[in-house]
């Protein structure tokens, strides 16, 4: 082998101890920025910030979040199976963020739920779409709207339709009427008893003709003639609204689910 062979392979031979000994310096600050990373962004602390919570839930929700760092839950977290399990164990709370504004601290912001209405004088839903008994909330507004629903459609895979639909319809409508769901296609709405109205009158609703209920003042006027008898209007069908007498006892069975 002459001299230029001779130079060729060790050449080679250079060149791929110098690729082997670059690869191996990279693979290692490869792991060595990683161990850095996992050390610098790791959690190691966190804070609970409170809107609207009180101080024993907050208390409650930071015992919670100790066992969490203890048990090394929390040194890299998923905001998402957290934000899960948060609001599993606190059915109460209603909205969950968290920041890291100091990689190394967790800011946990929870708001609690809210009631809008009534259900049945025994239930309340809240903010998020959930049913819960009336006795977890403290207090709850006269101004509440309430309403009755039949039971069935309380189940928590059935009860975001009533939900949807409760809250399409305008404070204003629950001021002047009293509803009682019996299902999608039959809500009957009936004048409060404590307007003192001068005639008895109900009017039977779905999802779509809710929009189509009148406000009391023309209701009234649509049964002036027809004061020996219970009214109902039926506004659920295209064209014309169905307007017809119907007894105490039928008017008593509307109001029951």
């Amino acid at each position: 082998m002459n001299e230029r062979a001779r130079w060729r392979h060790r050449r080679l031979l250079y060149s791929g101890l110098v690729t082997d000994v670059v690869g191996a310096c990279i693979v290692f600050c490869y792991f060595q920025l990683a161990a850095w990373a996992r050390n610098y962004y790791s959690v190691d602390s966190f804070v609970v910030v409170c809107n609207g919570v009180d101080e024993e839930k907050a208390a409650q929700v930071s015992h919670w979040l100790t066992g969490l760092l203890k048990s090394g839950q929390l040194s890299q977290p998923s905001y998402a199976a957290l934000t899960q399990s948060l609001l599993r164990d606190f059915p109460l709370i209603g909205k969950v963020s968290w920041s890291r504004y100091n990689p190394s601290c967790l800011t946990c912001t929870v708001a609690p739920v809210a009631p809008v209405f009534r259900i049945n004088n025994e239930y309340v839903a809240a903010t998020n779409g959930c049913v819960y008994h009336r006795s977890l909330f403290d207090e709850l507004s006269d101004s509440l709207p309430a309403i009755t629903v039949n039971e069935s459609w309380l189940a928590s895979q059935r009860f975001a339709r009533v939900y949807t639909f409760i809250m399409s319809i305008p404070a204003s409508v629950f001021s002047a009427y009293d509803c009682v769901y019996h299902d999608p296609y039959r809500v009957v709405m009936t004048p409060k008893n404590d307007l003192d109205l001068p005639y008895r009158c109900v009017c039977v609703v779905d999802e779509r003709s809710v929009t189509l209920l009148p406000d009391v003042v023309e209701l009234m006027s649509r049964c002036q003639d027809k004061e020996e008898h219970v009214v109902v209007f039926d506004f659920r069908f295209s064209g014309s609204v169905i307007t017809k007498c119907i007894t105490h006892k039928q008017y008593t069975q509307l109001q029951r689910v």
